[in-house]
């Protein structure tokens, strides 16, 4: 189907420069990635002038648009293809790790309502989200070396507060233990733990051996060449301690 290139009308025009900008950046790709000709597509040609808190922007192309509302990008890193955003642009860099199988879309509920003065960005682990796939089972330690590479291709040179929940945990903990310096705090929301197995079987001696390795056979059956998790999930290997990670600020939250 061929599309009809148009200018927007000024009634158009208004309705995009009063959008939230994570409904125009929704808006934008949904409109780069329309094959209609009745859509809004024609607005990649469109010469907006905004003017939101950051400094005015005028007759902006729509990749640059797309940059600029913090919408998702991919890169590289260690042979996979990892898709992250970036937020604001302030001195802080706030990293946040998902948990299992959301993908960096796991943060869309607070993603809007961070605090202005900080830099947030949000990744997806290969084979979550929009990132490529993978192939065999993934360790934490090599986990934790796909986000280095991630921060490393973003220019970040300065500590991070590392924000993770549940199999995010384990991770930030690896990087934190294997780049001194790099992490200045962490807030872990209710982090996978070792010991769960343990505790487990240590309350229900009866019924919990089995009921646990129900839960893994299902684990393995569901994720099967899917997720690449699994052996690091289910090994429950020591997490890195206060003695590898050094003395930085940890706030857990257990839910």
């Amino acid at each position: 189907m061929n599309t009809t290139v148009r200018l927007a009308t000024s009634d158009e025009k208004a309705v995009v420069m009063n959008m939230d900008h994570y409904y125009l950046c929704k808006f934008l790709k949904f409109l780069l990635n329309s094959s209609s000709s009745t859509s809004f597509r024609v607005l990649a040609s469109l010469n907006l002038s905004l003017e939101p808190t950051m400094h005015r922007m005028s007759a902006m192309p729509l990749c640059t648009l797309l940059l600029l509302f913090g919408c998702s990008s991919k890169l590289d890193v260690n042979g996979a293809n990892l898709e992250y955003e970036i937020l604001g642009n302030g001195n802080q860099i706030v990293l946040f790790d998902a948990g299992a199988l959301s993908g960096m879309s796991g943060w869309d509920s607070i993603w809007e309502s961070l605090p202005s003065d900080i830099t947030a960005i949000r990744y997806s682990r290969r084979g979550e989200g929009n990132s490529s796939g993978c192939t065999g089972q993934l360790s934490f330690s090599e986990y934790a070396k796909d986000v280095e590479q991630l921060l490393a291709q973003l220019n970040v040179s300065d500590p991070i507060v590392y924000v993770a929940h549940s199999l995010g945990g384990p991770i930030a903990m690896e990087y934190a233990a294997t780049n001194p310096g790099k992490v200045r705090a962490m807030l872990l929301v209710d982090p996978a733990n070792p010991r769960d197995i343990e505790i487990i079987t240590t309350i229900d001696k009866e019924t919990g051996p089995l009921e646990i390795q129900q839960i893994k056979e299902q684990d393995y059956k569901e994720g099967a060449g899917l997720y690449c998790f699994l052996d690091a999930l289910w090994t429950k290997s020591p997490a890195p301690g206060f003695a590898e990670i050094g003395d930085i600020p940890i706030t857990m939250n257990p839910n």
